[in-house]
């Protein structure tokens, strides 16, 4: 391959550029869906259990759309109200909805254009009377409120599906603004919405800023517009292999996977680094261009190969995660360094034939970790101790590590979805949604009927769980059907005209049949505010599991809907990660003493490689960040990077004998890997996207904290000689 690219460059890089392109352009067709599904970490049993809930009730998430500055007792303000119910319930992929302008509006024919005194008293006397409009916040006299609760029917497959359906309903809302004071459209489903269009906006914004920010950076520090294209060049086209291998095997881009072209990018573009910085110091020794590149890639491919193998085995041990998305990460990360280094190695030497670019480096750059070097190899203790204390004191901060469930939080404190949201569990609402699913046989409505006061018992109890705000079942529309037919009766109407009436034209059941099916069994909808820890949504779940099976204890009882499925995410990825780090060391320890064969540097260069990690993890304690599927991910990419750099400097200790010569050697492609990483990744702190600020941020502070260990600590551990004899 050496002969190949010092005699046919042109070949090899059109070989290249035909299969890049060949199989890269798949990557224009990529889609994103970040859904809720995306995401889940349940058990396949617990799975199917949604999924047959699904099938028997229709879908569970809903939307609160709330009206400020409005009452139920001003007619202008039901009208308005009913109007809303009806635009919303008319929406494709909204399974029902349900507000006070249901208790005067069937939803059929003309719009009243008024109400008179007697619909005026039965509005008031019902929603005084039945606890179902004020335990679901329909009406809320003390906030001016009234709002329209919908449920959606989200199209299994279409990731897009639920994002649409939410805007649809945004747009909707946003009308309605004139005729109140304010209008929030809040629940989870906006919130996974807006998910999807700020992963979206860091992909089409903050990625390209992310490269133009590291092209710049490059271009700073070699000076060489050809030698910042020969870096470049590899790493875009093992983005777009990544991208495109995504989409051949029928994934998408989510908040998880959305990590992998920057991954991609900063790794290849750091091993590209390496690789023309030991061409430039070549170079200088006055070779010709194609000599200086044959030559830097012999001496640079062993570290190159094991830097990026090791963080590819690091990556692939995520196959192993419950997570869909995580699982697919790990995949696509293994194959795609794979991929990139092999463009790396090709690629880069090709290039660098072709174009031959005269390198900028200036002595004191390379100086930096060799003066460095120099110290902590004559205070070898003091610098011990020191580095010691300090890193004491951050990664103590991993004690107050917690992860977090709520996925408001990851939005900007700012956004629309998080105000509305906020605003209205401040209130006291609960807008997250458990679903009680009670299999029991309810074959008609008589029975329905006689299962009425148990249902209702049961409720109650739930009601009185700590974090129940309110709950929703057949018994509560079956209370306003029968209030309604008794007040009709009362007023002198014939029984057939007050059924009429208290159907709602029929209208009644379109609502009944979400909470009631003839052979599935009854529903129960618990409204809970978003838990901040595992912990607390668990002893709401079995407190309510406890109270349904005291109630029905014949039935087979299940907890299911979208929410109880998402909880169990952030442990599921504590554990995955917790497996795959450790996984991770023991091949890297292992690769590691196959390659110096001395104990004592291997734990030096693991201490080296592992102690970024740990400040991190402790910074992110000290800060408060929260564990989420984003920022759980920082420290693998740490790893990943500070297990490269580390290795390049001892290969080149080991091949010399004497660190100082190394530190000259590899080290201004440390720093200026470093300067690149730190100031790419520190643009991701612009976003309003709270993982992915958080994730650049946290990877730029940890690849710093990595040179630093490599700069003091490292020479410190593992001294200036090496007397054994052994090589790589």
């Amino acid at each position: 391959m050496r002969k190949l690219i010092a005699e046919r460059p042109l070949l090899v890089l059109a070989l290249m550029a035909l299969v890049v392109f060949g199989v890269g352009h798949r990557a224009l067709f990529i889609t994103q869906d970040n859904s809720p599904e995306v995401f889940f970490a349940a058990d396949e049993e617990s799975r199917a259990t949604y999924e047959r809930f699904e099938r028997t009730f229709g879908a569970d998430e809903v939307v609160l759309v709330d009206l400020r500055g409005v009452s139920h007792l001003r007619e202008a303000d039901l009208l308005v109200l009913a109007k809303l119910t009806r635009e919303l319930k008319a929406l494709p992929g909204v399974s029902s909805t349900i507000s006070v302008a249901r208790i005067f509006d069937s939803g059929e024919g003309e719009l009243p254009r008024k109400l008179d005194r007697q619909t005026m008293a039965d509005v008031a006397y019902e929603v005084r009377e039945v606890g179902l409009y004020r335990e679901l916040a329909l009406v809320r006299p003390e906030a001016r409120a009234m709002s329209v609760m919908t449920t959606l029917a989200v199209e299994t497959g279409d990731p897009t599906s639920r994002t649409r359906i939410v805007s649809e309903i945004q747009a909707i809302a946003d009308r309605y603004r004139q005729c109140s004071e304010a209008v929030f459209v809040a629940g989870l489903a906006p919130t996974h919405a807006a998910f999807d269009r700020l992963t979206q906006q860091s992909l089409l914004i903050f990625m390209p800023l992310v490269t133009l920010v590291s092209l710049i950076v490059g271009l700073a520090l070699f000076r060489s517009l050809r030698a910042l294209v020969a870096m470049f060049a590899p790493a875009l086209a093992g983005v777009l292999l990544g991208i495109a291998g995504l989409e051949l095997a029928g994934q998408s881009l989510n908040l998880v996977t959305a990590m992998l072209p920057p991954l991609v990018m900063t790794i290849g573009f750091a091993s590209a680094i390496h690789l023309v910085t030991h061409y430039g110091n070549v170079l200088a020794r006055g070779l010709e261009p194609a000599e200086a590149t044959l030559q830097a890639l012999s001496e640079k491919r062993f570290p190159l190969a094991f830097g990026i193998l090791t963080t590819a085995v690091g990556f692939g041990s995520l196959a192993l995660s419950p997570v869909s998305s995580v699982r697919t990460l790990g995949i696509s990360s293994f194959a795609t360094l794979l991929m990139t280094l092999l463009l790396v190695v090709v690629g880069t030497p090709t290039l660098l034939v072709l174009l031959a670019p005269r390198i900028h480096a200036p002595a004191h750059r390379r100086q930096i970790l060799e003066n460095l070097a120099i110290i902590a190899l004559r205070h070898r203790l003091i610098t011990i101790v020191i580095v010691a204390l300090v890193a004491a004191a951050v990664v103590s901060g991993v004690t107050r590590l917690r992860p977090s469930i709520n996925g408001v939080r990851m939005l900007a404190q700012d956004s629309n979805e998080r105000l509305a949201y906020e605003q209205l569990e401040r209130e006291g609402l609960g807008l997250a949604n458990l679903e009680v699913w009670i299999r029991t046989e309810v074959c008609n409505p008589e029975a329905l009927h006689d299962e009425r006061p148990r249902l209702e018992r049961l409720t109650s109890r739930v009601e009185e769980i700590d974090g129940v705000t309110g709950t929703f079942s057949a018994a509560d529309l079956l209370d306003a059907a029968d209030l309604r037919l008794y007040r009709s009766m009362a007023r002198g109407m014939s029984q057939r005209e007050a059924l009429a009436v208290s159907d709602g034209t029929g209208k009644r059941f379109d609502l009944l049949e979400r909470m009631w099916s003839r052979h599935g069994g009854l529903r129960l909808t618990v409204l809970v505010q978003t838990a901040d820890t595992p912990q607390e949504i668990e002893r709401e779940q079995q407190e309510i599991l406890a109270a349904a099976r005291a109630a029905y204890p014949e039935s087979p009882i299940e907890i299911t809907g979208h929410y109880a499925l998402l909880i169990s995410t952030p442990g599921a990825l504590m554990e995955t990660l917790i497996s795959s780090l450790s996984i991770t060391l023991v091949i890297v320890f292992g690769l590691f003493l196959l390659s110096f064969r001395s104990l004592g540097l291997v734990l030096a260069a693991m201490t080296a490689n592992m102690l970024p990690v740990a400040l991190v993890l402790g910074m992110m304690g000290w800060l408060g960040v929260s564990l989420d599927v984003a920022t759980i991910m920082t420290g693998s990419v740490v790893f990943g990077l500070a297990v490269d750099d580390t290795f390049h400097y001892l290969y080149h200790r080991r091949a010399s004998g004497c660190l100082r010569q190394a530190a000259a050697i590899a080290g201004q492609g440390i720093v200026a890997t470093t300067a690149v990483v730190v100031i790419g990744f520190a643009t991701f702190g612009l976003s309003g996207f709270v993982p992915v600020r958080s994730f650049g941020l946290l990877t730029g502070f940890g690849v710093l904290a990595a040179l630093g260990i490599d700069a003091l600590l490292l020479p410190a551990l593992v001294g200036d000689e090496d007397k054994r004899s052994a090589t790589i």
